[in-house]
């Protein structure tokens, strides 16, 4: 144990599957790496990465490792099978974990120990019993208080325990989502356990739950690199992408941007559909699909970039458009709207999750009150039309700097832990 009084360097693991997917990966890395900034001994574990940092190691590497997590995956999809509604990417089951975790000797000799989106058969809650030190669990999703669900949409079965969940055709009470829940109540039940909610929406929800609901529950937004993402030269940018500088460009993007339903993007073509009616002038552009996905967007012409591993490439194109739309039917605290913002691209959502938290209505962007068409829209137009874009684009930028910097969010971490720390001794 550290000597906490003299602000002594603490010894952090993270957990998370991905070192380098998705953006739980992505703000978990970040965080991780604001701790190092801040002089921590910080280590990311992970299932499985293509990072090339000492700092972030893969459990089990080898064929061993590939062949373990080929069995929990078949594992948890087979269970799937067996309902008539079989839920995707929106529906988690952990039978088994990947990795044996609890004896890990990086696990063993940390004094904190980070738990981020730890699906995929990587993480067993049960494991939470065999680590005799604090755990932070920094909510990605709902996942951790529910009894398998990442969003839980209009149910609120996590309320209480779960059961019929309309994820898996209601097929009865007793079905995996009561038993999910039932695995965590007693997982959670003697477990040294802190929540960190990014958003004020899904600190609500775990105050509200069964399952997370006698914890406690600390409110730490997700930091962005303000460094990175910035306002540049969209000029400039333009003509190096090859775009035409006068055109209004609307950009949409997340992963599987056009194959993931709650991001909206049915809804999203919907609005443009009516903004093309009007004769409103722009164009598309969109990462995180290449065109070749169930839905197209096919009101205006559209620029598909594909995935975006780089993060400078990524800051350029959000420095590309006049406004970002996330139209997310749910939403935790999106990484791609912090972003936006941070380089002063103001942004259009539907208010919900954690979208009012960055976004100041018609300050830096708009907050679409009701899940339609049209008023997205609206929203869209109206930042295409403001008279003083440069203003909206400025709030945009003053938002992260104020609230949501890299160092802030390492350093509300950082004195968490510490409090940990010392209520253990």
């Amino acid at each position: 144990m550290p000597d906490l009084t003299h602000g002594e360097t603490l010894d952090l693991v993270h957990l998370c599957t991905y070192g380098d997917i998705g953006g739980a990966s992505r703000a978990t890395y970040r965080l991780h790496k604001g701790l190092l900034e801040l002089g921590m001994r910080s280590r990311l574990l992970v299932g499985r990465s293509a990072v090339a940092d000492p700092s972030v190691i893969p459990v089990n590497a080898g064929w061993r490792g590939v062949a373990k997590r080929k069995l929990c995956s078949g594992l948890n999809e087979g269970a799937k099978q067996l309902y008539a509604v079989r839920p995707g990417r929106n529906f988690s089951i952990n039978l088994g974990r990947e990795f044996s975790l609890s004896g890990h000797p990086i696990i063993r000799n940390a004094d904190v120990l980070t738990l981020y989106w730890v699906g995929n058969g990587f993480f067993n809650p049960s494991l939470l019993k065999s680590f005799h030190k604090p755990v932070v669990w920094r909510l990605s999703d709902t996942w951790p208080l529910t009894g398998g669900c990442h969003y839980p949409g209009d149910c609120l079965g996590y309320l209480g325990a779960c059961g019929g969940c309309p994820q898996l055709g209601r097929a009865g009470e007793n079905d995996l989502s009561r038993k999910g829940w039932s695995s965590k109540k007693e997982a959670y039940r003697s477990a040294n356990l802190t929540v960190v909610a990014p958003s004020r929406w899904i600190a609500d929800l775990a105050r509200e739950s069964s399952l997370l609901g006698d914890k406690q529950i600390v409110h730490i937004p997700t930091g962005v690199r303000t460094d990175l993402f910035k306002p540049m030269d969209r000029d400039a940018l333009r003509q190096k992408y090859g775009l035409d500088p006068k055109v209004p460009y609307v950009l949409f993007g997340a992963m599987e941007a056009l194959g993931n339903p709650r991001k909206g993007p049915e809804i999203l073509n919907e609005a443009l559909g009516l903004l093309a009616h009007a004769g409103r002038d722009l164009e598309l552009l969109v990462f995180g699909s290449d065109g070749t996905d169930q839905t197209h967007l096919d009101h205006f012409r559209t620029h598909y970039l594909g995935r975006i591993r780089e993060e400078e490439r990524l800051a350029e194109i959000y420095n590309l458009a006049s406004v970002f739309v996330a139209p997310s039917l749910e939403e935790n605290l999106a990484n791609t709207v912090l972003e936006s913002l941070s380089c002063g691209t103001p942004c259009v959502a539907f208010n919900v999750g954690g979208m009012p938290d960055m976004i100041r209505h018609r300050e830096n962007g708009v907050l679409v009150e009701e899940i339609e068409p049209s008023g997205l829209a609206t929203g869209i137009d109206w930042v295409l039309s403001h008279g003083d874009w440069q203003q909206l684009s400025s709030r945009s930028r003053q938002q992260m700097l104020e609230n949501f910097g890299m160092e802030q969010q390492a350093s509300r971490f950082l004195a968490l832990y510490r409090t940990l720390l010392i209520a253990g001794e």
